[in-house]
């Protein structure tokens, strides 16, 4: 299934410009029209972290996701790959 932004506005009750700064945090790209459901996975992760208080700004997301190794843009192929297990990878080079 794909999702807009404007699906991310109303299924969150958010405004247009939280919509695109929570995606910029989460490393996903403004120039799609339709997101993916791990897309959406993500988004929904950056919100309920905003809901929990875990985080109080987009920088904090953008830094949780960096941190965790999440990058959905930069997997294609739809694998999340933690910096823990990249450097596991290359010993293997």
């Amino acid at each position: 299934m794909t999702f807009t932004r404007e699906d991310f506005q109303r299924e969150y009750n958010l405004g247009e410009e939280d919509v695109r700064e929570t995606l910029k945090a989460c490393g996903l790209s403004l120039k799609k029209r339709n997101y993916s459901d791990e897309d959406k996975e993500s988004f929904a992760r950056a919100r309920k972290l905003f809901e929990e208080g875990t985080v109080n700004s987009y920088d904090d997301i953008a830094n949780y996701f960096k941190s965790k190794g999440i990058h959905p843009e930069d997997n294609r192929n739809g694998l999340a790959l933690s910096g823990e297990l990249v450097e596991h990878l290359q010993l293997f080079e």
